[in-house]
């Protein structure tokens, strides 16, 4: 009896399948709510939306996506995408993601699902689309951020940049969105704001508290103000300092003559961390007129020297103010103009080589080519990247450069200067900072495998996450070695080996030699490992 009943569900199943299966497809899609039409910069939009059928069979795949979208499936009875052979009904719920990864970017497009239903020798294709979209790539609203309170001097120049407490404003700005602020009051004592530096700038008339609203809007959203409080004091510890011996470029007849003012100041480090420092000639003294502070840096005295001015004095009178020292007292400063340009000074390529946490004092005088052993001054125009551990005298560079600089190599930015022959041409020396061998990078297993390519397809392998370099926490860099050549056809891009496809080739594998590189520990020795590669057609 038992085998009777077995006997009579398998048949009856059989005759429900093969009905089931002789039934077309019946589906649809519907979106839970409506689209929406943008989506914030760095954010993703999750669009919901489901999928009912019934008598689903053979294969389901998705076309007409927007490009860059893709389909995740969230919950339900889902099919499969590819091939299928799911015979009940189902509703499976999805969401077309969005990235917004770039600014004003659009997704458009009708989402669509294809389904193959087939049964004994017959075929067809069924189709059925949502409803376009069309969403948009925007920034977000800005908004402004909290305002330390600020402090200014009396009868200095002050400059408050609002820029960046505006949240969002770069990401407004490369949208094409412009950010208007608006200032309440719009002027107070000698403070006002200034759109085209987009800052609160001007000179305080009194000393005591400051209180502005300030607030924007573009053409999309308005921000709620917040408030700035600007204390007016009189600090004189900030107050600049002049060095007591000034060291001066010449200046070359019917040139442009250029001096960074900094170098004038005692500690003009103090100073550059906010850009607070500015200077001004002082009008009620007798100063050439051919020299002024650049109009876009006020810290860079300029001008074109008059040709009839050779071998002269140029006179002016300095002061330098900052925001929360006032005014310096005024230098008096003469700047030597040279007479006889043939005798022009000239400075030798070098390269400095230093080790870490030893004094450096490298002398510049078997460099430098002056007529007649005529004295010069060392003057020092930039040096890259910024290194607080340098200095210089009259002569010489001088420093001891930190464990952390181990590798790194400073480009420094010179000249030297006559009074007869003005300034010489700048030169860019480097000083290579040895490295620090117990940091040379290497593998904690130096047997690398490397997983098994298959010829016409994409193949990557990251480096970082299957193999432990050490030392830790020190960012490096994995490469080819270049004595030995390799494939043009594979790359290493971000620690990660790339062939966009691997080729057709007789051998059955390609011999690597890779290499490490840090800043601090330098190059690692060569490794060497093979990429075993298998033909498609073999399969």
């Amino acid at each position: 009896m038992k085998v009777l009943w077995i006997f009579l569900f398998f048949l009856n199943m059989s005759l429900l399948w093969g009905k089931a299966i002789d039934q077309y497809p019946d589906f649809n899609l519907k979106y839970l709510a409506p689209p929406p039409a943008t989506v914030y910069y760095g954010e993703k939009l999750a669009i919901p939306f489901v999928l009912h059928f019934i008598h689903l069979a053979d294969s389901l795949v998705w076309y007409s996506l927007p490009a860059g979208s893709y389909v995740e499936q969230v919950f339900g009875h889902c099919p499969p995408v590819g091939g299928i052979f799911n015979l009940w009904r189902g509703d499976c719920h999805y969401n077309l993601i969005i990235p917004g990864n770039a600014i004003n970017k659009v997704f458009s497009g009708a989402p669509t699902v294809a389904v193959l239903w087939q049964y004994d020798n017959r075929k067809q294709n069924f189709f059925h689309k949502l409803a376009p979209i069309h969403v948009q790539v925007i920034p977000h609203c800005p908004s402004m951020l909290n305002i330390p309170v600020q402090q200014a001097t009396a009868n200095s120049h002050f400059v408050l940049p609002l820029r960046p407490f505006v949240q969002y404003y770069e990401e407004n700005l490369r949208a094409g969105t412009a950010f208007a602020a608006q200032l309440v009051p719009g002027a107070q004592d000698g403070l006002l704001f200034d759109a085209k530096q987009f800052a609160i700038t001007g000179i305080p008339t009194r000393i005591g508290t400051y209180t502005f609203a300030v607030g924007g809007m573009t053409s999309r959203c308005k921000t709620q103000p917040t408030t700035i409080t600007i204390k007016v004091v009189d600090n004189p510890k900030d107050k600049p300092v002049f060095k007591n011996t000034l060291s001066l470029l010449t200046a070359m007849p019917d040139q442009i003559y250029r001096m960074n003012l900094l170098e004038l100041l005692e500690t003009p480090n103090h100073f550059m961390v906010s850009n607070q420092l500015s200077f001004r000639i002082e009008s009620k003294y007798s100063n050439a007129a051919w020299l002024s502070i650049s109009p876009t840096n006020p810290t860079l005295l300029e001008g074109k020297v008059p040709a009839q001015l050779a071998g002269q004095m140029a006179k002016f009178t300095l002061v330098a103010s900052s925001n929360t020292g006032g005014d310096s007292e005024p230098v008096h400063v003469s700047i030597p103009i040279a007479y006889d340009p043939s005798r022009k000074p000239a400075i030798k390529p070098f390269v400095i080589e230093h080790a870490t946490n030893q004094l450096m004092d490298f002398d510049l005088r078997s460099y430098v080519v002056t007529m007649d052993d005529e004295p010069w001054t060392l003057f020092v125009d930039k040096i890259e990247p910024m290194a607080s551990w340098l200095s210089h005298t009259a002569t010489a560079l001088q420093g001891i450069p930190p464990a952390d600089a181990a590798g790194q190599q400073y480009d420094v930015t010179l000249r030297v200067n006559t009074e007869s022959g003005g300034s010489s041409d700048a030169i860019t020396v480097p000083i290579k900072i040895a490295i620090n061998p117990q940091l040379t990078p290497y593998f904690e297993d130096p047997d690398i495998i490397l997983p098994v390519a298959m010829s016409n397809t994409y193949y990557s392998y990251d480096f970082a996450k299957n193999n432990t370099v050490l030392p830790e926490n020190i960012p490096y860099q994995i490469e080819f070695d270049t004595t030995s050549p390799q494939p043009g056809w594979v790359t290493i891009q971000n620690n990660r080996l790339i062939i966009k496809q691997v080729p057709e080739t007789s051998a059955n594998s390609i011999p690597l030699r890779l290499l490490i590189r840090n800043l601090p520990g330098g190059t690692s020795l060569v490794y060497r490992t093979d990429l075993k590669i298998i033909s498609n057609s073999t399969l």
